[in-house]
């Protein structure tokens, strides 16, 4: 899908891994919120609080467990039940 999705741009695939690596997914984030802010100068910021608080929220909201969610987040529970 991905590999589509940039082929469909016009990018070259050749390079692409099907592997997955924690730090390009990182870097791919990092770029995406440093777009964001180009994009949107007069709208708040994101940060990764935002981004956690967001991903809590939707986990809360889907019904997944809140101590399977912490730990995935690598927050305490009751940290992320304040939020």
């Amino acid at each position: 899908m991905l590999r589509t999705a940039i082929a469909t741009k016009g990018f070259p695939t050749n390079q692409i891994t099907d592997e997955f690596a924690p730090h390009r997914m990182y870097f791919w984030i990092e770029t995406r919120i440093a777009d964001q802010r180009k994009a949107n100068k007069d709208h708040p910021l994101p940060t990764i609080h935002r981004f956690r608080k967001r991903a809590f929220t939707k986990a809360w909201q889907t019904g997944i467990d809140v101590r399977h969610a912490s730990i995935a987040y690598r927050r305490n529970v009751d940290t992320l039940m304040k939020h």
